[in-house]
């Protein structure tokens, strides 16, 4: 079962539609930890991503975010975009 990391994944690169792209050690980390967010936040019978408030996925966001750094000069919004997708 997927666990919150208690360390902190440097995400060293994004590709131009906001994939993070990064050292192997943080790549499935972001996966576990977006799975791991989803499943604190959101109700179990949700079949339908879209059907999930701003809300909620904003707090999603702001959690993933919590253990990944991103470069400086990488536009969080597409990067958001892409994981949230």
């Amino acid at each position: 079962m997927n666990q919150f990391p208690d360390d902190t994944y440097a995400i060293t690169e994004v590709s131009p539609t906001g994939q993070p792209l990064a050292l192997e050690e943080a790549l499935p980390k972001n996966k576990n930890v977006i799975g791991f967010c989803v499943r604190d936040f959101l109700d179990i019978t949700i079949k339908n991503w879209s059907s999930v408030s701003n809300n909620h996925k904003i707090k999603i966001w702001d959690k993933i975010k919590t253990r990944f750094q991103f470069p400086r000069n990488v536009r969080e919004d597409l990067v958001k975009a892409y994981t949230m997708k």
